[in-house]
């Protein structure tokens, strides 16, 4: 949608974010670094371009002594191994062995397929829709996440909108932007940004 607002018969708006816009947002390592240099808050996270990346990023982990586990899952939509919720630190054995499973599916890893590793969060999961034009958030949903997508209560919580305001105003954003959260220790961290209508 976002290629051919360009091109739209005259009288018709495109809700779309920018091309440019989608693909920033749409690249979650990308939307993590955007957010923190607001000072919002999001899980620490990794781009990760090779098997020597996540082997690198697993000794890491190793020699910090780190005790927080990171999920590791591909950048790119993976109907196959989406739900695996693979996570490290683990046995160098054992990442291996899932590496070799993903490579064999011919879902990575490298620069052109790349996947991610980004800190586990517990807590409720959370979705927002706002409306926004030149930066200013004109119409705003958030709800608990719910596995059928007919459940929706407006959940209002106190951090969400705050959060999505402050990132449409700093970027002058409009269109249309939803953003899943997790709250975790009362804390509303943003997960991932959908560029597209996704809630009501």
């Amino acid at each position: 949608q976002a290629l051919v607002a360009d091109v739209l018969p005259e009288g018709c708006h495109s809700w779309s974010l920018s091309p440019e816009m989608v693909q920033t947002l749409d690249d979650k390592v990308e939307f993590g670094r955007m957010a923190r240099e607001l000072n919002l808050p999001v899980p620490d996270s990794r781009r990760i371009c090779s098997p020597a990346d996540a082997h690198a990023f697993n000794n890491e982990l190793h020699a910090k002594g780190e005790t927080r586990r990171y999920v590791f899952k591909n950048l790119n939509y993976d109907s196959m191994h989406r739900l695996d919720l693979f996570t490290m630190p683990c046995e160098r054995e054992k990442l291996q062995a899932y590496i070799d499973k993903v490579v064999a599916a011919e879902c990575g890893i490298s620069v052109e397929q790349p996947w991610l590793v980004q800190a586990f969060v517990n807590g409720p999961e959370y979705s927002s829709s706002a409306l926004v034009k030149d930066g200013q958030v004109l119409a705003f949903t958030d709800n608990e996440a719910s596995i059928s997508c007919f459940n929706y209560k407006h959940a209002a919580h106190p951090q969400i909108r705050g959060w999505v305001e402050t990132l449409c105003k700093a970027h002058n954003i409009s269109g249309i932007i939803c953003i899943d959260f997790m709250v975790e220790d009362g804390t509303a961290l943003a997960i991932e940004c959908k560029d597209r209508k996704s809630v009501v």
